[in-house]
């Protein structure tokens, strides 16, 4: 070797200690990034049960219209009826309902009333519609749904 010439390169331990380093880091990002990546899909089956449900919410409401422009004198008694046979499934629940005198809901002395509390849960999540017969005469329009 002559003096005048120097070589470049790196050597064996500032290899092993980069290797080193770089593992180390990658540890603590799959550490911190772990966490995050399972949790993500939280939000998605939020949605996709928030979804669900309503899709479900519009179904009994489409039973509904139905069956009230049918005939409004057994529209309540006949959703009541397939709710309580789950032909909606067991996360849709109905019960008759009447409202006191200070608006507070009570459970009716003899049912049935002219208001379906109609109930939708699902993952934690609840969704609440009532169905009444609001039709009191039969020339009253048709409704679209």
């Amino acid at each position: 070797m002559t003096a005048g010439t120097t070589q470049r390169g790196f050597t064996l331990i500032e290899i092993i200690v980069t290797i080193l380093l770089g593992s180390i880091l990658a540890a603590l990002m799959f550490q911190f990034m772990g966490t995050a990546l399972t949790g993500s899909s939280g939000p998605v089956n939020i949605v996709r049960d928030s979804a669900d449900m309503e899709a479900l919410m519009e179904e009994v409401i489409a039973d509904y219209v139905k069956r009230i422009n049918a005939n409004p004198a057994t529209a309540l008694a006949l959703m009541k009826t397939d709710a309580d046979a789950l032909v909606y499934g067991s996360e849709v629940t109905m019960a008759y309902i009447e409202f006191d005198g200070s608006g507070n809901e009570a459970v009716p002395a003899s049912p049935p009333t002219d208001t379906l509390k109609v109930t939708v849960q699902s993952a934690g999540h609840t969704l609440v519609t009532l169905l009444t017969n609001s039709r009191a005469q039969t020339d009253d329009p048709v409704s679209k749904y």
